[in-house]
């Protein structure tokens, strides 16, 4: 009598009913068979001089750094003009840079970073910054 007072006999079935409801939900498990998303496309002689640039730049140098946010610029420039939103332009401008790796390999030993893979940070602060510039 002192027990624990169950109001309810039911109640984890309708735990249980929630659960499966929850489960049952449109998206929840969709979500999990989405493609990821790809890059956009991005003007060739635009994306070329972009990984040009990158695969040049000395990173001790203003000038070939000042070269290489120029053409972040472009590419940005290109993209929001395409009506490509934020998170799109960053996974284009990623995709790009690393397009650039394979285009223009690199003679590295194994413990140098790619200017892609040293500069990605920075590529995409710029970017971010070009992108919402006249915002």
């Amino acid at each position: 009598m002192y027990g624990i007072l169950v109001t309810s006999p039911c109640f984890p079935f309708r735990f249980l009913r929630k659960i499966q409801a929850l489960l049952a939900t449109p998206g929840k498990r969709d979500a999990r068979k989405l493609a990821p998303t790809r890059p956009s496309p991005i003007p060739a002689e635009t994306a070329r001089l972009f990984q040009v640039a990158l695969h040049d730049v000395v990173r001790s140098s203003v000038l070939s750094m000042t070269e290489l946010r120029e053409c972040v610029k472009a590419c940005v420039c290109s993209l929001r003009d395409s009506q490509v939103g934020p998170a799109q332009m960053i996974i284009t401008m990623k995709a790009c840079a690393k397009e650039g790796n394979r285009r223009y390999p690199m003679v590295l030993n194994e413990h140098e970073l790619s200017n892609a893979d040293f500069l990605m940070e920075q590529i995409i602060k710029w970017s971010i910054v070009e992108y919402y510039k006249d915002a």
